[in-house]
């Protein structure tokens, strides 16, 4: 098990509109070993990228984030990311 990389989770979920906020896109890295609550941002749908993997992909990245995968787990999607030690991000706008 020392040869398989840690990763850090993400979920991507499409955020319905509502009668008082448009289409959003949630980005949450859940609780872990590290952390004491889920960390979570939540952006306006982007309909020029219209699609909510790409643009979650694409904060990741403009933020720091090194992604390393993806996948489609139902509902929402998972982006995993290698940041840790001196090259930790923490999740923002």
């Amino acid at each position: 098990m020392n040869n398989v990389p840690n990763l850090r989770i993400f979920e991507v979920k499409y955020l319905a509109p509502t009668n008082h906020k448009g289409s959003r896109v949630s980005i949450s890295e859940p609780r872990n070993q590290g952390t004491s609550h889920t960390k979570r941002v939540t952006l306006s749908y982007d309909y020029a990228t219209g699609d909510i993997l790409t643009q979650a992909v694409q904060h990741l990245q403009s933020i720091g984030m090194n992604v390393t995968g993806k996948g489609d787990a139902g509902d929402k999607y998972i982006v995993t990311c290698d940041n840790f030690g001196e090259d930790f991000q923490e999740l923002r706008k």
